[in-house]
């Protein structure tokens, strides 16, 4: 059963180049309401305040490690459940990003 959270972060993944010191991880929220929430980093908590008009905000994280997951709590500072209130970082070669593959070898594009 999926639980359905107040909030969520919108990608649950994220593959980043070595070099890079911060991404912004994006939030959905899913109430017309203010929420209060914080997101746990394996440098501490960072406490949001979405206010009854947003619907999603872009958050910057600091990255020092190379691979790390953070992660949303409640207003008591309880993990949220569901798949959608952790999201994992990895750094990767300068190699490896940036590359999409495709399932069909050939595409076929139409104009019109």
């Amino acid at each position: 059963m999926r639980v359905q959270n107040e909030v969520g972060f919108k990608c649950s993944s994220y593959m980043i180049r070595k070099n890079t010191k911060s991404i912004d991880v994006t939030v959905e929220k899913r109430t017309h309401e203010q929420i209060t929430f914080s997101i746990e980093t394996p440098d501490g908590l960072q406490q949001i305040i979405m206010e009854a008009h947003e619907t999603e905000r872009y958050i910057p994280i600091d990255v020092k490690k190379d691979i790390f997951e953070i992660r949303l709590l409640d207003e008591l500072n309880q993990p949220f459940k569901g798949s959608d209130s952790v999201a994992h970082i990895k750094k990767t070669s300068e190699d490896s990003t940036g590359r999409i593959n495709f399932q069909e070898p050939v595409l076929k594009a139409t104009v019109g």
